[in-house]
């Protein structure tokens, strides 16, 4: 679908800004960060120089232009747009405070590098059909598909469990002051991780230090089943009977996907079905879920004014199995990666993930073109590279 976007003016966000901040200063600057695909990101500058971040989830800010998702589909796409639907009042302010008491969302020279990066889940086509596993059980109700309500579970989870992410100020799904959902949280000081390790290759391993710390924090963290965190946590159920089963057939429907726009893929479609099909049948079954980012590059990660990292693009946080997580670690972070390894993961699961995750970034960015993204070569360019690298372990596979 073609439309025509705009990004939000000064005058369209001054009531987001005034009920989130305070009617005692007025909004003087907006500026939408660059990158995001899902949501639209703005920096909200105020007249005593004091800067928070809004985020606003609408059709016209999303390039995906898909359908209401089903968040027990634990791959569902992060913004459904339905009507009018209140988000449950969050009476657990503890956890929407989660910024050192002398903190304040201030911003130096160096936020302008702190930007939001597209969102494109390994492994799912953007248009992919929920398991055909029955219906989920728990207490499933149409709120987990409210993008701002995963937001909110998933940044309240990440308190609860003492990892870093941007101070909640204030959220609304009532539509009052934008016609959309939207959240303003504190704007981190320290800009991102993956701008901190190229502008300094010498700070490099006091900061992955850091984000190994916050990697083994998060990942002790487990739940009784795999799904969204805003569904699990509620009591809910996913779809599908297991992670890996959950894997095996986003990747044949990526094949799929990905056949039907590259001919390089239609050539080889049958072994790489082939190929899922002999790695799904190596994984052992396992019953540990952990709490995970599931999207986790550098970045996704910003920095605080004293250096510490804090997850960003937190609504697709789930219990899953934790390969999942270190093979887009190990994709994202590069030579980088060596300090996040951890010890016991299954190679067969990260065998089958790592497959499957190239599969996905290969259809999920032809697919994301059809559209008016703005930036098409860029997504070329991440389709090409993960074509050659499933191409490649198909050839060591065989």
């Amino acid at each position: 679908m073609t439309r025509t976007r705009r990004p939000l003016t000064r005058t369209e966000l001054a009531p987001l800004a005034r009920a989130a901040l305070g009617p005692g200063r007025t909004l003087t600057g907006v500026e939408r960060l660059r990158g995001g695909t899902k949501k639209g990101v703005y920096r909200l500058t105020l007249d005593d120089d004091s800067t928070a971040v809004a985020y606003v989830w609408s059709a016209d800010e999303d390039y995906w232009d898909q359908p209401d998702p089903d968040p027990r589909d634990v791959f569902s796409h992060g913004t459904g747009r339905g009507g009018v639907r209140k988000v449950p009042p969050a009476p657990r302010r503890p956890a929407r405070t989660l910024a050192a008491p002398a903190e304040h969302p201030r911003t130096t020279s160096t936020r302008a590098s702190a930007r939001h990066s597209p969102s494109l889940r390994p492994g799912v086509p953007p248009e992919h059909a929920p398991d055909a596993a029955g219906p989920a059980s728990g207490r499933t109700t149409g709120l987990y598909g409210h993008p701002l309500r995963l937001f909110t579970a998933a940044h309240d989870r990440l308190a609860a469990a003492g990892v870093r992410t941007p101070r909640l100020m204030y959220a609304d799904a009532t539509h009052t002051h934008l016609p959309a959902d939207a959240a303003v949280v504190e704007d981190m000081t320290g800009g991102s991780l993956e701008d901190a390790l190229a502008r300094d290759p010498r700070e490099a391993p006091r900061l992955m230090d850091r984000m190994a710390d916050l990697l083994a924090t998060l990942h002790s963290h487990t739940g009784p089943r795999f799904g969204k965190a805003a569904v699990v946590d509620d009591g809910g159920s996913s779809h599908g009977v297991s992670c890996e089963q959950r894997i095996t057939d986003g990747a044949l429907r990526c094949i799929a996907e990905a056949a039907r726009r590259e001919l390089r893929a239609a050539a080889v479609r049958r072994e790489l079905e082939d190929t899922i099909h002999a790695l799904t049948a190596a994984v052992r079954p396992r019953d540990r879920h952990t709490l995970i980012h599931a999207e986790l590059g550098p970045d996704h990660v910003l920095l605080t004014s004293d250096g510490q990292p804090a997850l960003i693009d937190v609504e697709g946080l789930m219990y899953f199995d934790v390969e999942h997580e270190h093979v887009f670690l190990e994709l994202r972070f590069g030579p980088h990666y060596d300090a996040l390894r951890a010890p016991g993961l299954d190679e067969a699961r990260m065998r089958l993930y790592r497959l499957s995750m190239h599969l996905g970034l290969v259809s999920g960015p032809l697919t994301l073109i059809e559209g008016d993204f703005p930036h098409p070569e860029r997504m070329r360019e991440i389709a090409e590279h993960n074509l050659q690298q499933a191409l490649s372990l198909l050839k060591n596979a065989v």
